[in-house]
């Protein structure tokens, strides 16, 4: 069997998916995207996805012609004519042709594609992994663009390949990272940042099963405070929650992942195993 992809109303194959050159998502990086994991073939936390990715179109004034439901329908597809127990599925949508390279005119092209991916090595869970910062202050921090170009520079010209995240700083606090959440652990106090962020769907189901494990709190956080912390992680759809265990040239807490860290994310895999045995592809949940 081939892989297929979705794009502009058709199941087809990779080399039949074709952007025009003059497509402002190509020239202007004018774009939104969001990504997913399918896990049993399962699509997780679909809806959730799905509602950021319609958000992100919404605020970025790209036409749309597929509902929710739509969108939910083709995805559930995608998996079953693939077969991936274990892949990701990435939704893309472009600006579409501009006439004068600037302007937005009409609706672009929809990509909904799945690959299997290699997921975070097991070792780097059990040793924490290392992060840097930088001062950056990201475009339309609540919308998934495909606007990637700072991050990717930095992390492509550092000589450390053990590095596994750039984190956002500014004014002295921290935002996210350029692909994740980020979350500190202080005194049995869970701490994330609340502004200038994208929402991650990891991040949501994260808080809800922390609430029952120890109290949270999100608001401001200073990069003095991350480095006080006792213990640090971050969030996203392939990592899950990582433990980190470094933040530039600073150990954190002793410099192995948490045991409150272990233990939330022991309680987001039972929120995943919960979402896949109660999965109904036929139907959207609010």
């Amino acid at each position: 069997m081939k892989e297929v992809l979705f794009f502009d109303g058709a199941f087809v194959l990779p080399q039949e998916a074709k952007v025009a050159v003059t497509d402002i998502g190509l020239i202007r990086g004018y774009a939104i995207f969001d990504f997913l994991r399918v896990q049993n073939h399962v699509p997780l936390f679909v809806e959730d996805y799905i509602a950021r990715f319609m958000r992100s179109a919404e605020l970025m004034r790209l036409p749309l012609a597929y509902s929710a439901e739509d969108l939910k329908g083709l995805i559930v597809e995608l998996v079953a004519r693939n077969g991936y127990s274990f892949a990701g599925i990435r939704l893309v949508l472009s600006g579409g042709i501009s006439p004068d390279n600037f302007s937005v005119k009409s609706g672009g092209s929809l990509a909904i594609i799945e690959k299997v991916y290699s997921p975070v090595a097991s070792e780097v869970y059990q040793m924490g992994a290392q992060i840097i910062s930088r001062d950056y202050v990201r475009s339309f921090p609540e919308i998934k663009t495909t606007h990637y170009a700072f991050a990717i520079n930095v992390l492509q010209g550092l000589a450390n390949p053990a590095i596994e995240e750039l984190l956002y700083t500014h004014e002295g606090f921290i935002t996210e990272c350029s692909r994740s959440n980020i979350f500190l652990i202080k005194n049995g106090v869970l701490i994330t940042p609340h502004a200038s962020i994208l929402w991650g769907v990891t991040r949501k189901y994260t808080l809800k099963v922390a609430q029952n494990i120890l109290p949270v709190e999100e608001r401001p956080v200073r990069y003095a405070e991350l480095l006080q912390a006792d213990e640090v992680f971050i969030t996203s759809t392939t990592k899950k929650l990582l433990p980190v265990v470094k933040v530039d040239e600073h150990s954190i807490g002793n410099g192995r992942p948490g045991p409150l860290s272990q233990q939330i994310m022991a309680a987001f895999d039972q929120e995943e195993r919960r979402y896949t045995e109660a999965f109904m592809p036929n139907s959207l949940s609010e």
